[in-house]
């Protein structure tokens, strides 16, 4: 067994409670909570924070298609624990429990306040724009990157 705590399956469930810890009250789809996550984690990228809380990479966007992954597992074990809920109206959207809140509260560290901090931003910042807009916005950013590079 792999002992690793960066872009661990606890590392993403740990930030996924922070995240729905200071989202707006509706359910939010797991695309939206990688994309806010991704915001979150590198804010210096779309200038909503003066640094990167995972430092400056530019390979930063080849790291979205495995966080889809890590944050569909970590979903279902956060809906298993009751640490989240899950909404079936409208797809899949999800929202944390009042258990998972009070795990998220006791969450203290210099990160956890910098991660939720930052999140809230994040979340103002997707607020008009859809999944597909925010994806289509990473591609750009990440072909930015690459021509730059050339």
């Amino acid at each position: 067994m792999e002992n690793k705590l960066f872009n661990s399956l606890f590392e993403m469930q740990l930030r996924i409670l922070l995240l729905l810890s200071v989202a707006p009250p509706e359910p939010i789809t797991s695309d939206m909570i990688v994309a806010v996550d991704f915001i979150t984690i590198y804010g210096q990228e779309f200038h909503i924070s003066n640094e990167s809380l995972h430092g400056n990479n530019r390979f930063k966007y080849s790291e979205i298609a495995n966080r889809r992954l890590l944050v569909q597992e970590s979903l279902r074990e956060l809906v298993l624990d009751g640490l989240i809920c899950v909404d079936l109206k409208n797809g899949y959207r999800y929202s944390i429990t009042a258990p998972g809140r009070d795990y998220a509260q006791s969450l203290c560290s210099t990160y956890a306040e910098k991660y939720r901090k930052t999140a809230e931003v994040a979340f103002e910042y997707c607020e008009d724009k859809s999944e597909k807009d925010l994806l289509r916005e990473f591609q750009q950013r990440s072909v930015a990157i690459t021509q730059e590079d050339s």
